[in-house]
């Protein structure tokens, strides 16, 4: 069993899926309501590799996210232990690196 961060869309999508053709469950792991239909999307493509799947809608930037992702990946597996993690999700600001203030090389 997998837990994916950022794995609504993208690289993080690709990463969920290859674990699951290797035979992981996944959960998929994504910030934005707004991602809701491609995380589904991502879902529904393991789902039909014969693996399942939940979806996590958290915000990893919240100081509870982990204690949040861990409760609700152990209970919609109804298992007590993670086997892989993969800490997948960032974000993009379009910036000058040595432009960042702090609160967004935080975020």
């Amino acid at each position: 069993m997998a837990v994916v961060t950022g794995a609504s869309r993208g690289i993080g999508a690709a990463i969920a899926k290859a674990y699951a053709k290797e035979g992981a469950h996944i959960a998929i792991v994504y910030a934005s309501p707004s991602s809701t239909e491609s995380a589904e999307a991502v879902k529904k493509e393991i789902e039909q590799l014969g693996r399942k799947a939940i979806l996590i809608q958290t915000d990893l930037v919240k100081a509870d996210c982990g204690e949040v992702v861990l409760r609700e990946t152990l209970k919609g597996f109804n298992t007590e232990k993670i086997d892989i993690l993969v800490s997948n999700a960032g974000i993009f600001k379009e910036n000058h690196t040595l432009e960042f203030d702090a609160d967004l090389f935080d975020r």
